[in-house]
């Protein structure tokens, strides 16, 4: 009878400790999911759902040795929206650009928010030619007015990345682009005025 009492025991020992093993797997699984939550809070712009610029710093990091296309967009005259149809209207027109980043960019191509109403694009792989090619669609998607019946409209820089590349160096060629083309835009909507 001794052997029976101490088998019981002994399963029931095994019972309890695998109920505390599985107890402890959960809560191991949950704990994962609410720290890949908090990272995804700390590297995501929460108006668009696009990478943040912290992120970006790290997804550049991750990258090196590859080669493609750094674009930089910003929203022209995005002040005046806010200012003529308020934030409401900004922050819709914000989240329109982020959409079609995501509808026109690959999905393992880098999205990201900068901030304010300026964006990057990390495409890899890609040409200068097919950049220029997505930037044209990106417009042709935005300029159809909103629901607010605001046409969004951009100014893009290109610059392309490869092997060891300065990240800074990148970024700046392509913000420099960027403004070019801003510059380019003003003066031809000017002039056709």
């Amino acid at each position: 009878d001794a052997i029976s009492e101490f088998t019981v025991g002994l399963a029931c020992l095994l019972a309890a400790g695998l109920r505390t093993m599985d107890e402890i797997w959960k809560a191991n699984r949950e704990l994962e999911a609410s720290q890949q939550a908090l990272r995804n809070l700390v590297d995501a712009d929460p108006l668009t759902g696009l990478y943040n610029q912290r992120k970006f710093r790290g997804f550049m990091g991750d990258v090196s040795g590859l080669s493609g296309a750094l674009i930089f967009l910003d929203v022209d005259k995005f002040k005046s929206v806010n200012d003529n149809w308020g934030h409401a209207a900004g922050d819709l027109s914000l989240r329109q650009v982020a959409d079609a980043m995501r509808s026109i960019f690959r999905a393992d191509d880098g999205l990201f928010r900068m901030g304010g109403d300026e964006f990057l694009a990390v495409a890899f792989g890609l040409s200068l030619e097919d950049a220029k090619e997505r930037i044209t669609r990106l417009r042709e998607s935005l300029v159809v007015p909103d629901e607010n019946g605001i046409p969004i409209h951009i100014s893009a820089g290109i610059s392309e990345f490869g092997g060891d590349s300065p990240i800074d160096e990148t970024l700046a060629m392509a913000d420099a682009a960027m403004y070019a083309d801003k510059s380019l835009r003003r003066r031809d909507s000017s002039s056709s005025t």
